[in-house]
């Protein structure tokens, strides 16, 4: 019987803004660019992202190759999408999560399941009306 020695990252994985995004404040119609990297570990953990706890679009999701340090792996990835007004929450957050989550099967620690997450949460204003659109719009 052989049996598989798995080093889990330790800490949660760390979620980087674009630049241009300030105190993450965001106007509706804005692209947002995050990166999420994980700590390292063997096997390196596999990211997901959700956008107010649901699974993102994958056209969104871009993987990155996997980044070695000894016998340890580092997985990264981005995640890019319009922020509109079908993801507020509350009428004004949006809340972008990082999960890494073990590719070891069932690797659980105190009875429950190994997964680490990020959270960044958005608040958005309404993109302001032109003033011909003001106009046209009575």
């Amino acid at each position: 019987m052989y049996s598989t020695l798995a080093d889990v990252p330790e800490g949660a994985p760390k979620v980087t803004l674009e630049s241009g995004i300030q105190n993450q404040n965001i106007t509706i119609g804005q692209k947002l660019r995050l990166n999420c990297t994980s700590p390292f570990g063997a096997p390196p953990p596999h990211l997901s992202w959700r956008i107010n706890q649901q699974l993102v679009n994958t056209s969104w999701v871009q993987n990155y190759p996997l980044r070695y340090r000894q016998n340890l792996a580092q997985s990264s990835s981005s995640l890019q999408f319009p922020a509109s007004e079908g993801f507020l929450q509350h009428g004004r957050t949006i809340v972008v999560t990082c999960v890494a989550k073990p590719q070891t099967p069932n690797h659980v620690e105190n009875g429950e399941e190994v997964q680490r997450q990020t959270h960044v949460t958005f608040t958005a204003k309404k993109q302001e009306s032109s003033f011909w659109e003001r106009m046209f719009s009575r």
